[in-house]
């Protein structure tokens, strides 16, 4: 068929076939006109119901895997199944009447059909962008929810933040606190065994992993070195003698902090000048 127009109810047709059709609406076709053109016109009904199968599979395809086949059925497949027999009765309305054309009844029937086929048409345009807007407002939903769900992972990454470091400082609170008493165990240790460390009898001292006193780098010199409790290398304090004669005294907690990286030391440190005058320092050396 040539010379295709679009018609403003959606429906392809030729010449003959809208003058037909404008004629059924207007009650003015004739036995002679219809019987001139039936050929073309039944063709172009054939054709259009064609086109609307055609059209209806190529959304089935495209959106029933986005929609849920139950409401893509309840939105679309059966307005075209409805227009698509509404075609079909005009058709076959205009085909009874050909044949007794004293039944005019044929004739109202083709138009009731007709006017039913261009409500459908009207029903099926609304349907098509209901489920173009839903499969559109679907894919903003699927943005909304990726937005919202990495600003929750964003504020969840950022509380655990806070709270391990939190959690990191009261365990430095804590360890330092425990190297004061460490240190302060070890002020003890030398008022009870320092006449011993003094005199060289490092054996004599109980616990002293020491046995013979050494100079270390800084120019100290190492006197004894107690591990609290005695199997653990984790804590312990040292006793040192300075160049200038003074006791220091240090109490010292290793690798204490399980997410620092290197070796971390925490240490509380005592300096005693003599056993009446004691001066206080505390450091934090590694990496916290």
């Amino acid at each position: 068929m040539s010379g295709y127009s679009l018609r403003k109810g959606g429906i392809y047709m030729n010449s003959c076939f809208c003058s037909i059709f404008a004629k059924i609406h207007q009650d003015k076709l004739t036995f002679k006109e219809l019987s001139k053109c039936w050929s073309e016109v039944e063709e172009d009904i054939n054709k259009h119901c064609e086109q609307l199968q055609n059209e209806f599979d190529y959304f089935y395809k495209q959106y029933s895997c986005r929609t849920a086949k139950a409401n893509f059925n309840k939105l679309l497949g059966k307005v075209y199944q409805k227009e698509i027999s509404s075609w079909l009765a005009c058709k076959d309305s205009l085909a009874k009447w050909l044949n007794d054309r004293s039944r005019g009844m044929y004739l109202k029937q083709a138009k009731n059909a007709l006017e039913m086929a261009e409500k459908l048409w009207q029903k099926r345009i609304k349907a098509k962008e209901d489920i173009l807007y839903r499969n559109n407002q679907r894919g903003s939903i699927l943005i909304m929810t990726l937005i919202i769900v990495s600003i929750l992972f964003l504020l969840g990454m950022t509380y655990l933040s806070l709270l391990a470091r939190d959690h990191r400082f009261h365990g430095v609170q804590e360890r330092n606190m425990q190297a004061w008493y460490l240190a302060q165990s070890g002020q003890k240790y030398w008022q009870r065994y320092g006449g011993l460390l003094s005199s060289g009898n490092l054996k004599l001292s109980p616990g002293n992993l020491y046995k013979d006193a050494f100079l270390l780098s800084s120019g100290d010199v190492a006197l004894a070195k107690v591990c609290i409790p005695e199997d653990s290398q984790q804590s312990y304090f040292e006793i040192l003698r300075d160049p200038r004669g003074r006791i220091i005294i240090n109490g010292v907690f290793k690798n204490t902090l399980s997410t620092s990286k290197g070796e971390n030391i925490i240490s509380r440190t005592l300096e005693l000048d003599n056993l009446k005058n004691i001066t206080w320092d505390s450091s934090l050396e590694g990496e916290l």
